[in-house]
């Protein structure tokens, strides 16, 4: 920190910074903390935070550490001594970082410029994670082990190692001290589950427990933790008197207090989460008095947790030799959540633990049970998720369980069968679970129960059915307990399937013909055909090789009737018993049967002309035949046009509005398109 003359002062760009102080009493170093309020708004209403980058996060978080940190038998922790103030800042990115200060009430104001890292900066610890990374990798080759503890083990400035033996910790607690110390990083406050670790530290630099309200610990990332008894410690003491409001700020600000980033504590704090949904449901303002009701709900919870300080778990999870996980997962109506066991056998003894959980509310809006279940199964595949890429177990010895032989049916089938809600939870649990085994736990074996339903403190401690999980992984798997999904005859959540019956007679033979488009081809076609059937009735008649015009005319009209019967079925069928509907636009026509072939009538017939011409044949406009037939009288008539090719084509047939069919073929015909 420098002090500015008034000459420096009036340089462009100054940004100053205010700052306050923090008391921590469980701190074993520093107490009161300066903290600088990057995010305060200058006159310009920008804040210093708002136009800085904070940059990529380079470390694990914390459920991570603390889950690393559960596996190794002996433990080494550490803190860097004032990490931020050790990084320099540019000289041209100083000036950004200026405070007021004076030592005394009655003294005149100074300026200072911080030189250094500033906590409080949104770019800070990315800054401070950053050197340290580098300061690994440069010194890889002469610090190999320490370069690894520091990339891995380090979240901000503390150090979080361990190892399987004693050996294998002091050595990475000589390179990790020499390593940071010979680039300006020396580390403070050690603590060991091991005496031998840390025994040539000095008392200075070991860290101090804290005792508070009876409970002696030190801090391990922000959980309670007892070297001595190699456990996790938790506490609860209430900030605000006996005559304090309750409101929903004090009640949220209380239950935040509870930190428990894996979950241990999570059938306590379901029931905190539970209260606190119940608060917003009636819209309470932040400070307005709860009702009795909940009132005494939160005294009532306040006064349980208070003996929190009677739970103590186990630091360490053998992660040694044969290590199995089970995942549990369980719903109410209030709340759903999951759990993760780890199974191992470490010198000939079997041991379980808890790993981790998660919980959360049940929404507001009402869900069916099944469905909470199946929410509850995808919290439990990505908590594994998470927990498999640290430990990266093999597949075969992951195990997920659910008590819900719905949502076991669900995920066993495919997601097309249900409906969207269920389809997209299943995908997304197919997916992180493609190669893990689901089963089935009864409800009184699941230990994620705890978490849906909640319990209260006493009712944790020495749970063996939380902490231990259920009996028969103690057995062969062989024993567990089996899978009763096959005598489910119906599940909820189907996807409706409609089914459409259409009656319809057979295919049209003439219009899905390969040669429909070639009026002269399908006729001879159909002439070869007449005379298989003719020879194979054994009938006397002789054909000659060629084709005669004869055969060609009754293809033609075998075509048509065919036609005629496929398009005008109901009219056919009237004409055949003598009576046509008023309504059919055939009554204009005069139709008639001759020869099972339908013609047009009318007072035509006493006219001189030829029969085909007085009673053409009735074709419908829309059938491909017709199409082809008007476009073989085009090309034979040296492309008629429209009107021409209408009284052509009346001569033998009656196509209903051909003027349209005709237009089409004419503007379709590239010889008559381009003239």
């Amino acid at each position: 920190m420098v002090l500015l003359q008034p000459n420096e002062l009036s340089s462009k760009g100054r940004t100053y910074i205010p700052h306050h102080c923090v008391v921590k009493l469980d701190s074993s170093s520093t107490r009161l903390r300066v903290v600088f309020d990057a995010s305060c708004r200058t006159s310009n209403g920008v804040a210093l935070n708002d136009v800085l980058r904070s940059g990529p996060t380079l470390q694990d978080d914390i459920f991570t550490m603390l889950l690393r940190c559960r596996t190794y038998r002996f433990v080494l922790m550490a803190d860097i001594t004032k990490m931020y103030r050790q990084i320099i800042v540019d000289e041209r990115d100083a000036k950004y970082q200026c405070i007021l200060w004076r030592k005394a009430p009655y003294q005149e104001l100074c300026t200072y410029q911080l030189q250094t890292v500033t906590y409080g900066t949104s770019c800070a610890p990315f800054l401070a994670a950053r050197c340290l990374r580098q300061l690994a990798y440069d010194n890889v080759s002469t610090h190999s082990i320490g370069a690894v503890v520091t990339l891995r083990d380090f979240y901000v400035d503390n150090l979080m190692a361990g190892a399987a033996n004693i050996e294998e910790v002091v050595v990475i607690k000589n390179e990790v001290i020499d390593l940071l110390a010979g680039e300006g990083f020396p580390l403070r406050k050690f603590a060991s589950n091991h005496h031998n670790i840390i025994v040539d530290i000095s008392d200075a630099d070991r860290e101090v427990n804290v005792n508070i309200g009876g409970v002696s610990y030190i801090k391990a990332l922000g959980l309670k933790w007892s070297p001595q008894d190699d456990k996790f410690l938790f506490s609860y003491s209430s900030l605000d008197p006996p005559s304090s409001k309750i409101n929903k700020r004090t009640i949220l600000s209380r239950i935040a207090s509870i930190f428990d980033p894996l979950g241990l504590l999570n059938p306590i704090v379901v029931t905190c989460k539970l209260l606190m949904q119940q608060l917003w449901k009636l819209k309470l303002s932040w400070d307005e008095s709860v009702p009795m009701q909940i009132y005494t709900q939160w005294t009532d919870i306040c006064h349980q947790i208070t003996s929190i300080s009677n739970l103590k778990i186990p630091r360490l999870v053998h992660f040694d030799f044969e290590v199995q996980l089970h995942a549990f997962s369980d719903a109410s109506t209030k709340a759903y959540g999951a759990c993760i066991h780890a199974v191992s056998r470490y010198e000939g003894t079997m041991h379980i633990s808890l790993i981790c959980a998660k919980s959360r509310v049940a929404p507001t809006k009402e869900m069916t049970v099944p469905k909470l279940e199946l929410c509850a199964a995808v919290l439990l595949t990505e908590l594994l998720q998470s927990v498999v890429t640290i430990f990266r177990t093999e597949a075969s010895d992951i195990h997920c369980w659910s008590d819900s032989t719905i949502v076991l049916s669900w995920i066993q089938g495919e997601p097309m069968r249900w409906t969207t809600f269920v389809a997209n939870r299943v995908t997304r649990i197919q997916q992180l679970t493609a190669n893990y085994s689901w089963h089935h736990v009864p409800t009184k074996e699941n230990p994620a129960d705890f978490v849906s339903r909640g319990a209260k403190v006493q009712g944790l401690i020495d749970n063996s059915l939380w902490f231990h999980g259920p009996y028969f992984l103690q057995q062969e798997q062989s024993t567990w307990p089996k899978n009763p999904i096959n005598n489910i005859e119906t599940l909820p959540e189907q996807r409706k399937q409609h089914h459409a019956l259409l009656a319809a007679e057979s295919d049209d033979l003439i219009a899905r013909h390969k040669y429909a488009n070639n009026y002269t081809k399908l006729l001879r076609i159909f002439v070869y055909v007449h005379r298989f059937i003719s020879r194979s009735r054994q009938s006397p008649t002789t054909y000659s090789d060629s084709i005669v015009a004869e055969e060609l005319d009754s293809a033609l009209f075998l075509i048509c009737g065919y036609i005629q019967r496929q398009a005008f079925a109901a009219e056919y069928k009237q004409l055949q018993e003598g009576k046509v509907s008023r309504q059919s636009n055939f009554n204009q026509l005069s139709p008639f049967i001759h020869n099972s072939m339908i013609r047009v009538g009318g007072r035509i017939k006493n006219s001189s002309l030829p029969f085909d011409a007085k009673h053409p044949i009735l074709l419908p406009r829309t059938h491909p035949f017709v199409y082809t037939l008007i476009d073989y009288l085009h090309r034979r008539h040296m492309h008629a046009g429209c009107q021409t090719l209408l009284s052509i084509l009346r001569d033998n047939f009656w196509v209903i509005n051909a003027r349209c069919t005709i237009r089409q073929v004419v503007h379709n015909c590239i010889l008559c398109y381009c003239s």
